[in-house]
């Protein structure tokens, strides 16, 4: 005659239990490099950088009541100091495009190339496009840049 022992939990202490051993589970895949990918850090602020740019491009066309024309006229507008005109990516300073309206880029059609990566990483600079911040290869960024009208 076979003895079978059961163990019965209470629902509350199951539960318990089985969010023990999937937080172990989750615990040991993370420690074995099961997770999610780290960000790249310089692209992270690369695209930080060009919201800093497009927003002080924005106060400045504001405040001016015309786009900016030239580095002084953006520097009083600028958060986080000059720094912020250096792509991390690439140690360049970013190239900005003055007299870019940005306020009446639904008359355009399509969205102004406002500043830009110079040379970027594996084929790819992020692109400060109207307001949006777009990772573009060398192949789009050629394509967008004559779309925009820039040489």
């Amino acid at each position: 005659m076979k003895i079978q022992s059961e163990v019965r939990l209470c629902p509350p202490v199951r539960a318990a239990l089985s969010a023990l051993r999937w937080s172990g589970l989750v615990a040991v895949a993370f420690a074995f490099g099961c997770g999610p990918p780290t960000p790249d850090k310089p692209a992270a602020n690369s695209y930080e950088n060009l919201g800093a740019i497009n927003a002080a491009y924005m106060n400045a066309t504001k405040k001016l009541g015309r786009p900016p024309a030239k580095l002084a006229e953006l520097e009083p507008f600028l958060q986080g100091g000059e720094q912020v005109l250096i792509s991390p990516v690439d140690g360049e300073p970013y190239e900005i495009v003055w007299n870019v309206d940005i306020q009446r880029m639904r008359e355009r059609n399509t969205p102004p190339i406002v500043a830009y990566e110079k040379t970027g990483k594996d084929g790819k600079r992020f692109v400060l496009n109207g307001h949006l911040i777009l990772p573009l290869t060398d192949d789009e960024f050629q394509k967008a840049k004559a779309v925009a009208g820039l040489k």
